[in-house]
């Protein structure tokens, strides 16, 4: 997977297409971190922000200076 900024709001995500002859879309989501507010470690929350046909996706809506991590995962 590699990801490029589109622009200042917006960033896209290319990816190798899978050879399965039965896929026919890619989801993508978005991975949430959750720290324990009691200390060390924390949960992880996904969110479904797209669908594709093809390899590529690009999100926007995004903004810059938030803080946090969020990281993107595709799945078939």
């Amino acid at each position: 997977m590699s990801a490029q900024g589109a622009s200042l709001s917006s960033i896209g995500f290319h990816w190798d297409a899978s050879a399965d002859p039965n896929i026919d879309h890619y989801n993508i989501y978005q991975r949430f971190f959750h720290p324990n507010p009691r200390g060390s470690g924390g949960t992880y929350s996904y969110s479904l922000v797209g669908s594709s046909s093809t390899n590529s996706y690009v999100l926007g809506g995004l903004q810059s200076g938030k803080g946090g991590r969020s990281e993107e995962h595709t799945s078939e």
